[in-house]
Protein backbone atom coordinates (compact mmCIF):
# COMPACT_ATOMS: atom_id res chain seq x y z
CA UNK A 1 0.00 0.00 0.00
CA UNK A 2 1.73 3.33 -1.11
CA UNK A 3 2.11 5.80 1.72
CA UNK A 4 1.13 9.41 1.84
CA UNK A 5 4.33 10.76 1.41
CA UNK A 6 4.78 8.57 -1.62
CA UNK A 7 1.57 9.96 -3.14
CA UNK A 8 2.60 13.39 -2.49
CA UNK A 9 5.98 12.60 -4.31
CA UNK A 10 4.24 10.81 -6.98
CA UNK A 11 1.81 13.44 -7.89
CA UNK A 12 4.45 16.00 -7.42
CA UNK A 13 6.36 13.93 -10.64
CA UNK A 14 3.21 13.85 -12.78
CA UNK A 15 3.21 17.64 -12.53
CA UNK A 16 6.59 18.10 -13.61
CA UNK A 17 6.13 15.65 -16.46
CA UNK A 18 2.84 17.72 -17.65
CA UNK A 19 4.53 20.98 -16.94
CA UNK A 20 7.90 19.97 -18.87
CA UNK A 21 5.58 18.62 -22.24
CA UNK A 22 3.59 21.83 -22.27
CA UNK A 23 7.11 24.09 -22.23
CA UNK A 24 8.54 21.26 -24.51
CA UNK A 25 4.89 21.47 -27.16
CA UNK A 26 4.77 24.67 -26.89
CA UNK A 27 5.89 27.33 -29.86
CA UNK A 28 9.09 29.13 -29.53
CA UNK A 29 8.30 31.32 -32.46
CA UNK A 30 7.88 34.92 -32.10
CA UNK A 31 3.87 35.95 -31.61
CA UNK A 32 3.62 38.43 -34.09
CA UNK A 33 0.59 40.65 -34.46
CA UNK A 34 -2.64 39.01 -35.19
CA UNK A 35 -3.14 41.40 -38.00
CA UNK A 36 0.39 40.38 -39.66
CA UNK A 37 -0.57 36.56 -39.01
CA UNK A 38 -3.60 36.99 -41.39
CA UNK A 39 -1.99 38.14 -43.83
CA UNK A 40 0.54 35.70 -44.03
CA UNK A 41 -2.33 33.13 -43.80
CA UNK A 42 -3.35 34.57 -46.64
CA UNK A 43 -0.53 34.40 -48.92
CA UNK A 44 0.13 30.94 -47.41
CA UNK A 45 -3.39 29.28 -48.25
CA UNK A 46 -4.97 31.26 -50.73
CA UNK A 47 -2.00 32.89 -52.90
CA UNK A 48 -4.50 35.99 -53.31
CA UNK A 49 -1.48 38.35 -53.09
CA UNK A 50 -3.81 41.54 -53.80
CA UNK A 51 -5.49 41.02 -51.20
CA UNK A 52 -2.27 40.58 -48.72
CA UNK A 53 -1.01 43.29 -50.20
CA UNK A 54 -4.07 45.74 -49.75
CA UNK A 55 -3.90 45.02 -46.04
CA UNK A 56 -0.53 46.03 -45.64
CA UNK A 57 -1.02 49.08 -46.92
CA UNK A 58 -4.05 50.00 -44.81
CA UNK A 59 -1.38 49.21 -41.99
CA UNK A 60 2.15 51.77 -41.43
CA UNK A 61 5.29 50.23 -39.97
CA UNK A 62 4.78 53.12 -36.96
CA UNK A 63 1.62 51.44 -35.81
CA UNK A 64 4.08 48.55 -34.46
CA UNK A 65 5.88 49.07 -31.32
CA UNK A 66 7.22 45.53 -31.09
CA UNK A 67 10.27 45.29 -33.06
CA UNK A 68 9.69 41.86 -34.28
CA UNK A 69 6.51 43.02 -35.34
CA UNK A 70 8.01 45.73 -37.10
CA UNK A 71 10.54 44.00 -38.76
CA UNK A 72 7.84 40.89 -40.35
CA UNK A 73 5.76 43.89 -41.42
CA UNK A 74 8.55 44.98 -43.85
CA UNK A 75 9.54 41.66 -44.45
CA UNK A 76 6.00 40.42 -45.46
CA UNK A 77 5.37 43.84 -47.59
CA UNK A 78 8.90 42.99 -49.73
CA UNK A 79 7.60 39.03 -50.37
CA UNK A 80 4.51 41.19 -51.64
CA UNK A 81 6.09 43.19 -53.50
CA UNK A 82 8.55 41.13 -55.40
CA UNK A 83 5.70 38.37 -56.24
CA UNK A 84 3.57 41.17 -57.55
CA UNK A 85 6.41 42.15 -59.42
CA UNK A 86 6.56 45.31 -58.71
CA UNK A 87 10.06 47.34 -57.69
CA UNK A 88 10.87 48.65 -54.20
CA UNK A 89 12.04 52.47 -54.26
CA UNK A 90 14.68 52.24 -51.19
CA UNK A 91 16.60 49.17 -49.58
CA UNK A 92 14.74 50.98 -45.51
CA UNK A 93 12.12 48.28 -45.21
CA UNK A 94 14.13 45.17 -46.14
CA UNK A 95 17.04 46.72 -44.00
CA UNK A 96 14.59 46.88 -40.50
CA UNK A 97 14.17 42.97 -41.30
CA UNK A 98 17.47 41.97 -42.19
CA UNK A 99 18.77 43.93 -38.78
CA UNK A 100 16.19 42.25 -37.08
CA UNK A 101 16.66 38.65 -38.09
CA UNK A 102 19.82 38.46 -38.00
CA UNK A 103 20.05 38.70 -33.80
CA UNK A 104 16.95 36.71 -33.26
CA UNK A 105 15.67 34.89 -36.59
CA UNK A 106 16.28 30.94 -37.08
CA UNK A 107 18.87 29.99 -40.03
CA UNK A 108 15.81 29.21 -41.88
CA UNK A 109 14.30 32.65 -41.99
CA UNK A 110 17.57 34.41 -42.07
CA UNK A 111 17.69 32.71 -45.49
CA UNK A 112 14.24 33.68 -46.81
CA UNK A 113 14.98 37.70 -45.65
CA UNK A 114 18.91 37.44 -47.37
CA UNK A 115 17.21 35.90 -50.34
CA UNK A 116 14.21 38.49 -51.22
CA UNK A 117 16.72 41.38 -49.96
CA UNK A 118 18.85 40.20 -53.24
CA UNK A 119 15.36 40.92 -54.84
CA UNK A 120 15.20 44.66 -53.55
CA UNK A 121 18.91 45.14 -54.89
CA UNK A 122 18.12 43.72 -57.98
CA UNK A 123 15.66 46.47 -58.42
CA UNK A 124 17.96 48.95 -57.19
CA UNK A 125 20.53 47.77 -59.90
CA UNK A 126 22.48 47.20 -56.81
CA UNK A 127 24.47 43.98 -58.50
CA UNK A 128 26.99 43.92 -55.81
CA UNK A 129 24.54 43.78 -53.08
CA UNK A 130 22.46 41.35 -54.91
CA UNK A 131 25.61 38.79 -55.19
CA UNK A 132 25.97 39.17 -51.11
CA UNK A 133 22.43 38.44 -50.37
CA UNK A 134 22.36 35.71 -52.21
CA UNK A 135 25.27 34.22 -51.32
CA UNK A 136 24.62 34.91 -47.40
CA UNK A 137 21.12 33.19 -47.94
CA UNK A 138 22.93 29.99 -49.29
CA UNK A 139 25.70 29.79 -46.03
CA UNK A 140 22.89 30.09 -43.93
CA UNK A 141 20.26 28.20 -45.28
CA UNK A 142 20.12 24.84 -42.61
CA UNK A 143 20.66 21.26 -44.75
CA UNK A 144 17.69 19.32 -45.97
CA UNK A 145 15.84 22.42 -47.13
CA UNK A 146 16.51 21.75 -51.47
CA UNK A 147 13.43 23.14 -52.44
CA UNK A 148 14.27 26.84 -51.34
CA UNK A 149 18.32 26.17 -52.38
CA UNK A 150 16.96 25.16 -55.49
CA UNK A 151 14.57 28.36 -55.09
CA UNK A 152 17.66 30.66 -54.72
CA UNK A 153 19.72 29.19 -57.09
CA UNK A 154 17.05 29.61 -59.89
CA UNK A 155 16.09 33.14 -58.94
CA UNK A 156 20.05 34.06 -59.49
CA UNK A 157 20.37 32.76 -62.62
CA UNK A 158 16.94 34.00 -64.18
CA UNK A 159 18.38 37.60 -62.97
CA UNK A 160 21.76 37.04 -64.81
CA UNK A 161 19.81 35.66 -67.88
CA UNK A 162 17.67 38.91 -68.02
CA UNK A 163 21.10 41.03 -68.55
CA UNK A 164 22.58 38.48 -70.82
CA UNK A 165 22.54 34.77 -70.68
CA UNK A 166 25.97 33.28 -70.07
CA UNK A 167 28.27 30.12 -69.08
CA UNK A 168 27.99 31.42 -65.22
CA UNK A 169 23.63 31.85 -65.28
CA UNK A 170 24.23 28.18 -67.04
CA UNK A 171 26.16 26.92 -64.25
CA UNK A 172 23.95 28.34 -61.76
CA UNK A 173 20.75 26.23 -63.70
CA UNK A 174 22.76 23.49 -63.25
CA UNK A 175 22.85 23.93 -59.67
CA UNK A 176 19.30 24.58 -59.70
CA UNK A 177 18.43 21.55 -61.33
CA UNK A 178 20.32 18.91 -59.11
CA UNK A 179 18.53 20.35 -55.53
CA UNK A 180 15.56 20.52 -57.23
CA UNK A 181 16.11 16.91 -58.45
CA UNK A 182 16.92 16.13 -54.39
CA UNK A 183 13.44 18.02 -53.28
CA UNK A 184 11.75 15.61 -56.03
CA UNK A 185 10.50 19.22 -57.21
CA UNK A 186 9.45 18.61 -60.62
CA UNK A 187 8.13 22.27 -61.38
CA UNK A 188 11.36 23.32 -60.40
CA UNK A 189 13.20 21.14 -62.88
CA UNK A 190 11.05 21.93 -65.37
CA UNK A 191 11.73 25.78 -64.88
CA UNK A 192 15.54 25.80 -64.91
CA UNK A 193 15.28 23.26 -68.03
CA UNK A 194 13.12 26.10 -69.34
CA UNK A 195 15.47 29.06 -68.66
CA UNK A 196 18.18 26.73 -69.81
CA UNK A 197 17.04 26.59 -73.44
CA UNK A 198 16.60 30.28 -73.43
CA UNK A 199 20.37 30.60 -72.21
CA UNK A 200 21.25 28.29 -75.02
CA UNK A 201 18.60 29.89 -77.94
CA UNK A 202 20.12 33.35 -77.23
CA UNK A 203 23.63 32.06 -77.95
CA UNK A 204 22.57 30.30 -81.12
CA UNK A 205 22.87 26.73 -80.16
CA UNK A 206 19.10 25.82 -81.09
CA UNK A 207 19.73 22.18 -81.20
CA UNK A 208 20.86 22.48 -77.48
CA UNK A 209 17.98 24.68 -76.82
CA UNK A 210 15.55 22.33 -78.13
CA UNK A 211 16.71 19.25 -76.03
CA UNK A 212 16.44 21.32 -72.82
CA UNK A 213 12.91 22.36 -74.14
CA UNK A 214 11.77 18.63 -74.51
CA UNK A 215 13.04 17.90 -71.48
CA UNK A 216 10.90 20.31 -69.52
CA UNK A 217 7.94 19.02 -71.70
CA UNK A 218 8.53 14.94 -70.93
CA UNK A 219 9.12 16.42 -67.22
CA UNK A 220 5.93 17.75 -66.70
CA UNK A 221 3.73 15.07 -69.08
CA UNK A 222 0.57 14.04 -68.18
CA UNK A 223 0.70 16.22 -65.15
CA UNK A 224 -2.35 18.09 -63.72
CA UNK A 225 -0.33 21.36 -63.00
CA UNK A 226 2.53 23.31 -65.14
CA UNK A 227 0.49 24.88 -67.96
CA UNK A 228 2.26 27.91 -68.16
CA UNK A 229 5.63 25.78 -68.41
CA UNK A 230 4.37 23.20 -70.84
CA UNK A 231 3.03 26.19 -72.83
CA UNK A 232 6.66 28.27 -73.03
CA UNK A 233 7.99 24.93 -74.01
CA UNK A 234 6.54 23.73 -76.98
CA UNK A 235 6.31 27.64 -78.02
CA UNK A 236 9.68 27.89 -77.93
CA UNK A 237 10.08 24.50 -79.61
CA UNK A 238 7.98 25.54 -82.33
CA UNK A 239 10.18 28.75 -82.59
CA UNK A 240 13.29 26.44 -82.82
CA UNK A 241 12.49 24.26 -85.42
CA UNK A 242 11.29 27.82 -87.23
CA UNK A 243 14.57 28.70 -87.42
CA UNK A 244 15.92 25.63 -88.48
CA UNK A 245 13.35 25.60 -91.49
CA UNK A 246 11.68 22.86 -90.21
CA UNK A 247 8.39 24.28 -90.49
CA UNK A 248 6.57 21.17 -90.46
CA UNK A 249 7.78 19.92 -87.47
CA UNK A 250 7.17 23.71 -85.86
CA UNK A 251 3.75 23.47 -86.77
CA UNK A 252 3.27 20.64 -85.00
CA UNK A 253 4.54 22.04 -81.54
CA UNK A 254 2.71 25.00 -82.30
CA UNK A 255 -0.46 23.34 -82.49
CA UNK A 256 0.15 21.50 -79.35
CA UNK A 257 1.17 24.53 -77.70
CA UNK A 258 -2.31 26.01 -78.54
CA UNK A 259 -3.85 23.11 -76.05
CA UNK A 260 -2.22 25.18 -73.17
CA UNK A 261 -3.37 28.41 -73.73
CA UNK A 262 -4.55 30.40 -70.54
CA UNK A 263 -3.85 34.04 -70.90
CA UNK A 264 -3.79 36.83 -73.36
CA UNK A 265 0.28 37.00 -73.22
CA UNK A 266 0.55 33.24 -74.05
CA UNK A 267 -1.48 33.88 -77.48
CA UNK A 268 0.81 36.78 -78.71
CA UNK A 269 3.00 34.50 -78.04
CA UNK A 270 2.26 31.47 -79.78
CA UNK A 271 0.53 34.10 -82.67
CA UNK A 272 3.99 35.90 -83.15
CA UNK A 273 5.98 31.99 -83.64
CA UNK A 274 3.19 30.70 -85.86
CA UNK A 275 3.66 34.22 -88.06
CA UNK A 276 7.69 33.39 -88.13
CA UNK A 277 6.74 30.00 -89.31
CA UNK A 278 4.14 31.18 -92.02
CA UNK A 279 6.70 33.69 -93.59
CA UNK A 280 9.17 30.81 -94.21
CA UNK A 281 6.48 28.93 -96.01
CA UNK A 282 5.66 31.96 -98.21
CA UNK A 283 1.89 31.91 -96.83
CA UNK A 284 1.72 35.96 -96.41
CA UNK A 285 -2.05 36.05 -95.81
CA UNK A 286 -1.69 33.62 -92.98
CA UNK A 287 1.44 35.55 -91.68
CA UNK A 288 -0.44 39.07 -91.69
CA UNK A 289 -3.06 37.30 -89.70
CA UNK A 290 -1.30 35.32 -87.05
CA UNK A 291 0.49 39.26 -86.80
CA UNK A 292 -2.13 40.90 -86.18
CA UNK A 293 -3.47 38.82 -83.77
CA UNK A 294 0.01 39.05 -82.11
CA UNK A 295 0.25 42.48 -81.76
CA UNK A 296 1.88 44.42 -79.54
CA UNK A 297 2.89 47.52 -80.43
CA UNK A 298 2.49 49.46 -76.16
CA UNK A 299 6.20 49.22 -76.27
CA UNK A 300 8.88 50.70 -79.29
CA UNK A 301 10.48 46.94 -79.32
CA UNK A 302 7.03 45.50 -79.73
CA UNK A 303 6.07 48.01 -82.42
CA UNK A 304 9.29 47.56 -84.21
CA UNK A 305 9.59 43.67 -84.00
CA UNK A 306 5.23 44.09 -85.92
CA UNK A 307 6.95 46.57 -88.17
CA UNK A 308 9.78 44.58 -89.34
CA UNK A 309 7.47 41.78 -90.17
CA UNK A 310 5.33 43.44 -91.81
CA UNK A 311 7.57 45.19 -94.64
CA UNK A 312 8.31 41.22 -95.10
CA UNK A 313 4.83 40.17 -95.45
CA UNK A 314 4.19 43.18 -97.80
CA UNK A 315 7.44 42.55 -100.10
CA UNK A 316 6.18 38.97 -100.04
CA UNK A 317 3.02 39.98 -101.35
CA UNK A 318 4.42 42.34 -103.74
CA UNK A 319 2.88 45.28 -102.33
CA UNK A 320 6.30 47.31 -102.53
CA UNK A 321 4.77 50.77 -101.86
CA UNK A 322 3.17 49.27 -98.60
CA UNK A 323 6.56 47.71 -97.67
CA UNK A 324 7.78 51.35 -98.05
CA UNK A 325 5.72 52.72 -95.93
CA UNK A 326 6.00 50.22 -93.10
CA UNK A 327 10.11 50.37 -93.95
CA UNK A 328 9.60 54.27 -93.38
CA UNK A 329 7.40 53.75 -89.91
CA UNK A 330 10.50 51.23 -89.07
CA UNK A 331 12.82 54.17 -89.19
CA UNK A 332 11.04 56.57 -87.26
CA UNK A 333 10.46 53.68 -84.25
CA UNK A 334 14.04 53.09 -84.41
CA UNK A 335 15.16 56.09 -84.08
CA UNK A 336 12.35 57.15 -81.15
CA UNK A 337 13.71 53.63 -79.35
CA UNK A 338 17.27 54.90 -79.39
CA UNK A 339 16.05 58.37 -78.57
CA UNK A 340 14.20 56.64 -75.16
CA UNK A 341 17.26 54.68 -74.52
CA UNK A 342 19.42 58.11 -74.67
CA UNK A 343 16.82 59.65 -71.66
CA UNK A 344 16.62 56.19 -69.75
CA UNK A 345 20.98 56.34 -69.60
CA UNK A 346 20.59 60.54 -68.55
CA UNK A 347 18.12 60.11 -66.35
CA UNK A 348 20.58 57.06 -64.87
CA UNK A 349 23.37 59.51 -64.51
CA UNK A 350 21.31 61.42 -63.12
CA UNK A 351 20.26 59.56 -60.27
CA UNK A 352 23.84 58.55 -60.17
CA UNK A 353 25.18 61.76 -59.77
CA UNK A 354 22.02 62.53 -57.02
CA UNK A 355 23.09 59.70 -54.91
CA UNK A 356 26.52 61.12 -55.27
CA UNK A 357 25.66 64.35 -54.27
CA UNK A 358 23.73 63.20 -51.08
CA UNK A 359 26.80 61.38 -49.97
CA UNK A 360 28.73 64.29 -50.43
CA UNK A 361 26.24 66.16 -48.14
CA UNK A 362 26.26 63.25 -45.78
CA UNK A 363 30.64 64.30 -45.66
CA UNK A 364 29.72 67.60 -45.21
CA UNK A 365 27.51 67.08 -41.96
CA UNK A 366 29.83 64.50 -40.50
CA UNK A 367 33.07 67.53 -41.33
CA UNK A 368 30.23 69.42 -39.05
CA UNK A 369 29.97 67.60 -36.29
CA UNK A 370 33.24 66.54 -35.72
CA UNK A 371 33.98 70.62 -35.46
CA UNK A 372 31.22 70.70 -33.02
CA UNK A 373 33.06 68.02 -30.63
CA UNK A 374 36.28 69.61 -31.55
CA UNK A 375 34.75 73.21 -30.14
CA UNK A 376 33.26 72.01 -27.19
CA UNK A 377 36.43 69.98 -26.15
CA UNK A 378 38.32 73.41 -26.70
CA UNK A 379 36.22 74.77 -24.00
CA UNK A 380 36.04 72.14 -21.67
CA UNK A 381 40.22 72.26 -22.00
CA UNK A 382 39.69 76.65 -21.76
CA UNK A 383 37.98 75.50 -18.19
CA UNK A 384 40.31 73.38 -17.42
CA UNK A 385 43.77 76.11 -18.00
CA UNK A 386 41.30 78.99 -16.27
CA UNK A 387 41.08 76.46 -13.18
CA UNK A 388 45.07 75.29 -13.27
CA UNK A 389 45.62 79.08 -13.34
CA UNK A 390 43.61 79.78 -10.20
CA UNK A 391 45.97 77.07 -8.31
CA UNK A 392 48.80 78.60 -9.22
CA UNK A 393 49.95 75.15 -12.20
CA UNK A 394 52.23 77.12 -14.32
CA UNK A 395 53.42 74.04 -15.75
CA UNK A 396 49.45 72.84 -16.26
CA UNK A 397 48.71 75.27 -18.85
CA UNK A 398 51.47 75.01 -20.94
CA UNK A 399 50.68 71.17 -21.35
CA UNK A 400 47.48 71.49 -22.21
CA UNK A 401 48.32 74.71 -24.64
CA UNK A 402 50.31 71.82 -26.39
CA UNK A 403 47.24 69.58 -26.19
CA UNK A 404 44.94 72.27 -27.66
CA UNK A 405 47.30 72.81 -30.29
CA UNK A 406 47.39 69.02 -31.35
CA UNK A 407 43.57 69.09 -31.39
CA UNK A 408 43.36 71.30 -34.17
CA UNK A 409 46.35 70.29 -36.21
CA UNK A 410 44.21 66.70 -35.82
CA UNK A 411 40.72 68.70 -37.26
CA UNK A 412 42.68 70.09 -40.13
CA UNK A 413 43.53 66.90 -41.48
CA UNK A 414 40.95 65.19 -40.88
CA UNK A 415 39.25 68.25 -42.74
CA UNK A 416 41.91 67.64 -45.46
CA UNK A 417 41.16 64.37 -45.70
CA UNK A 418 37.39 64.57 -46.48
CA UNK A 419 37.73 67.53 -48.83
CA UNK A 420 40.29 65.67 -50.60
CA UNK A 421 37.43 62.90 -50.98
CA UNK A 422 34.73 64.77 -52.27
CA UNK A 423 37.37 66.36 -55.08
CA UNK A 424 37.72 63.13 -55.97
CA UNK A 425 34.14 61.93 -55.77
CA UNK A 426 33.08 64.99 -58.13
CA UNK A 427 35.71 63.77 -60.53
CA UNK A 428 34.19 60.35 -60.95
CA UNK A 429 30.83 62.24 -61.28
CA UNK A 430 32.30 63.88 -64.21
CA UNK A 431 34.08 61.30 -65.55
CA UNK A 432 30.21 59.31 -65.94
CA UNK A 433 28.58 62.09 -67.46
CA UNK A 434 31.49 61.76 -69.60
CA UNK A 435 30.72 58.67 -70.58
CA UNK A 436 27.08 59.38 -71.03
CA UNK A 437 27.91 62.06 -73.33
CA UNK A 438 30.39 59.59 -75.48
CA UNK A 439 27.21 56.99 -74.80
CA UNK A 440 24.76 59.27 -76.51
CA UNK A 441 27.26 60.01 -79.69
CA UNK A 442 27.74 56.57 -80.77
CA UNK A 443 23.96 56.37 -80.48
CA UNK A 444 23.82 58.90 -82.87
CA UNK A 445 26.27 57.05 -84.95
CA UNK A 446 23.47 54.02 -84.68
CA UNK A 447 20.72 56.58 -85.62
CA UNK A 448 22.09 57.73 -88.67
CA UNK A 449 23.34 54.14 -89.81
CA UNK A 450 19.92 52.89 -89.61
CA UNK A 451 18.83 56.03 -91.49
CA UNK A 452 21.07 55.20 -94.21
CA UNK A 453 19.52 51.32 -94.70
CA UNK A 454 16.32 52.77 -94.62
CA UNK A 455 17.02 54.71 -97.84
CA UNK A 456 19.16 51.96 -99.11
CA UNK A 457 16.27 49.74 -98.50
CA UNK A 458 13.70 52.39 -100.47
CA UNK A 459 15.90 52.54 -103.32
CA UNK A 460 15.86 48.60 -103.70
CA UNK A 461 11.97 49.09 -103.80
CA UNK A 462 12.41 51.39 -106.35
CA UNK A 463 14.54 49.84 -108.40
CA UNK A 464 12.09 46.47 -108.42
CA UNK A 465 9.15 48.82 -109.78
CA UNK A 466 7.35 47.83 -113.01
CA UNK A 467 7.82 51.16 -114.85
CA UNK A 468 10.84 51.96 -113.67
CA UNK A 469 12.31 48.83 -114.80
CA UNK A 470 10.92 49.62 -118.39
CA UNK A 471 12.08 52.69 -118.75
CA UNK A 472 15.89 51.44 -117.70
CA UNK A 473 15.37 48.85 -120.63
CA UNK A 474 14.61 51.70 -123.00
CA UNK A 475 17.78 53.85 -121.68
CA UNK A 476 19.93 50.96 -122.17
CA UNK A 477 18.59 50.28 -125.73
CA UNK A 478 20.05 51.86 -128.66
CA UNK A 479 17.79 54.21 -130.43
CA UNK A 480 17.89 52.31 -133.65
CA UNK A 481 16.54 49.57 -132.06
CA UNK A 482 13.17 51.13 -130.59
CA UNK A 483 12.81 53.23 -134.03
CA UNK A 484 8.87 51.36 -135.42
CA UNK A 485 7.88 50.19 -132.05
CA UNK A 486 5.51 51.64 -129.85
CA UNK A 487 6.92 52.72 -126.05
CA UNK A 488 4.13 55.31 -125.07
CA UNK A 489 3.96 55.38 -121.59
CA UNK A 490 0.33 54.89 -120.25
CA UNK A 491 -1.68 57.21 -117.66
CA UNK A 492 -1.46 54.66 -115.18
CA UNK A 493 1.86 53.88 -115.17
CA UNK A 494 3.01 57.44 -115.18
CA UNK A 495 0.90 57.49 -111.64
CA UNK A 496 2.91 54.67 -110.91
CA UNK A 497 6.03 56.36 -112.01
CA UNK A 498 5.05 59.51 -110.36
CA UNK A 499 4.00 57.95 -107.15
CA UNK A 500 7.85 55.81 -106.55
CA UNK A 501 9.71 58.77 -107.65
CA UNK A 502 8.29 60.69 -104.90
CA UNK A 503 8.08 57.95 -101.96
CA UNK A 504 11.96 57.17 -102.93
CA UNK A 505 13.83 60.56 -103.16
CA UNK A 506 11.67 62.83 -100.25
CA UNK A 507 8.30 63.68 -101.92
CA UNK A 508 10.19 65.31 -104.66
CA UNK A 509 6.98 65.38 -106.71
CA UNK A 510 5.44 66.99 -103.74
CA UNK A 511 7.21 69.70 -103.57
CA UNK A 512 6.98 70.22 -107.22
CA UNK A 513 3.39 70.81 -107.61
CA UNK A 514 3.60 72.65 -104.23
CA UNK A 515 6.29 75.19 -105.63
CA UNK A 516 4.17 75.50 -108.93
CA UNK A 517 0.82 74.75 -108.86
CA UNK A 518 0.00 75.95 -112.93
CA UNK A 519 1.69 72.96 -113.68
CA UNK A 520 -0.03 70.49 -115.91
CA UNK A 521 -0.21 66.66 -115.84
CA UNK A 522 1.89 66.37 -119.00
CA UNK A 523 4.82 68.80 -117.29
CA UNK A 524 4.62 66.69 -113.97
CA UNK A 525 5.61 63.75 -116.16
CA UNK A 526 7.88 64.99 -118.19
CA UNK A 527 9.58 66.11 -115.04
CA UNK A 528 9.72 62.48 -113.81
CA UNK A 529 11.55 61.45 -116.43
CA UNK A 530 13.65 64.37 -116.04
CA UNK A 531 14.56 62.78 -112.55
CA UNK A 532 15.19 59.31 -114.24
CA UNK A 533 17.92 61.13 -116.37
CA UNK A 534 16.15 59.68 -119.53
CA UNK A 535 18.22 61.42 -122.90
CA UNK A 536 15.65 63.60 -125.17
CA UNK A 537 15.73 61.10 -127.45
CA UNK A 538 14.05 58.03 -125.74
CA UNK A 539 11.90 60.77 -123.55
CA UNK A 540 9.93 61.55 -126.76
CA UNK A 541 9.63 57.56 -127.51
CA UNK A 542 7.89 57.51 -124.20
CA UNK A 543 5.49 60.29 -123.87
CA UNK A 544 4.35 60.28 -127.92
CA UNK A 545 6.16 63.42 -128.91
CA UNK A 546 8.44 64.35 -131.56
CA UNK A 547 11.88 65.88 -130.22
CA UNK A 548 11.43 69.66 -131.18
CA UNK A 549 8.08 69.57 -129.61
CA UNK A 550 9.43 68.05 -126.67
CA UNK A 551 12.30 70.46 -127.03
CA UNK A 552 9.49 73.33 -127.03
CA UNK A 553 7.66 72.25 -123.96
CA UNK A 554 10.58 71.97 -121.47
CA UNK A 555 11.56 75.71 -123.13
CA UNK A 556 8.25 76.94 -122.06
CA UNK A 557 8.13 75.10 -118.83
CA UNK A 558 11.50 76.95 -117.56
CA UNK A 559 10.56 80.63 -118.86
CA UNK A 560 6.96 80.93 -117.98
CA UNK A 561 6.30 78.89 -114.77
CA UNK A 562 9.20 77.98 -113.24
CA UNK A 563 10.95 81.52 -114.37
CA UNK A 564 14.55 79.98 -113.95
CA UNK A 565 17.57 81.94 -114.52
CA UNK A 566 19.50 81.36 -117.78
CA UNK A 567 22.20 79.60 -115.47
CA UNK A 568 19.51 77.33 -113.90
CA UNK A 569 18.43 74.16 -115.37
CA UNK A 570 15.40 71.81 -114.67
CA UNK A 571 17.61 69.38 -114.17
CA UNK A 572 19.64 71.23 -111.43
CA UNK A 573 16.05 72.61 -109.58
CA UNK A 574 15.16 68.86 -109.50
CA UNK A 575 18.16 67.58 -107.75
CA UNK A 576 17.68 70.42 -105.80
CA UNK A 577 14.30 69.13 -104.79
CA UNK A 578 15.26 65.44 -103.87
CA UNK A 579 17.51 66.66 -101.15
CA UNK A 580 15.54 66.18 -97.33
Amino acid sequence: MTTIPDMKHLITIIFACILASVVACSDNSPKYDERLTDVYNIMATSEKIDSAFSLLKEMNLDEFSAEQDRAYYAYLYTVCLFKLNAHAENDSLIKIAINYYIKNGDSLMKSKVFMYAAFVYRTLDMKDNVIEYFNKALEVLPEGNNDLKANIYLYWADMINQDKPNAESFELFEKAKEYAQKADNIYLLANACVQQGWNHLYNSRVDEAIKCYQEAVNLLENKQWGDGLIFASLNKLAHCYAQKGENETALQYANEAKKYVRTITNSRYLNGTLCDIYINLKQWNKAEASLLQADDTISYLGKSIYLEKMIKIERGKGNYRKASDYAERYAVCVDSMYLEKLENNAAMYQKKYDKTKVELEKAELEVDNKQLETTILLIVIIVCIIAIFTVGLIYRRRTIAANRERAKDEAMDNLTQDLQRKIIELQNVRLQLTESKSDANCNRQELEETQRHSQELKEQIFEMNSVVQKISEIKKAKTADLQGKKHILSNEELAILSEAIDSCYNGVITKLKDEFPTMTREEVNMCCLICLNVPTTKMALLLGLSEDSLRQRKSRLRRTKMHLQDNTTIDALLESLKKP
